[in-house]
């Protein structure tokens, strides 16, 4: 799945507050540091942090390849979110890919 920077950071904000078994938490964890940036996108992106807001210019696309644990694990933070009523238009999109993209088979 294709993501840039905003939704990386979507992701990564979602899965900081995941909660689950060792094994969820170990995929959690894997997902976490696949979708973290490198020293070298830090800088080609020039991103940012001031407190809560992040700031970053221009944006390519990165291919993640999402496991079966992996997608399952971001769907049930925003199936979590969307049951509590409390997601966001900034959510939308990358939740709407997630549940219409089928899962890569190898």
């Amino acid at each position: 799945m294709k993501m840039g920077v905003h939704e990386r950071l979507l992701a990564l904000s979602l899965l900081r507050e995941a909660e689950g078994s060792l094994v969820t938490l170990r995929v959690v964890r894997d997902l976490q540091r696949e979708l973290s940036f490198s020293d070298e996108e830090l800088s080609r992106f020039g991103i940012t942090q001031d407190g809560d807001q992040v700031r970053w210019t221009g944006s390519a696309d990165r291919d993640f390849d999402l496991g079966d644990a992996a997608r399952g694990v971001l769907l049930a933070r925003f199936k979590r979110l969307d049951a509590a009523g409390s997601l966001t238009l900034a959510q939308l999109p990358l939740y709407e890919r997630l549940l219409e993209e089928p899962p890569k088979k190898e």
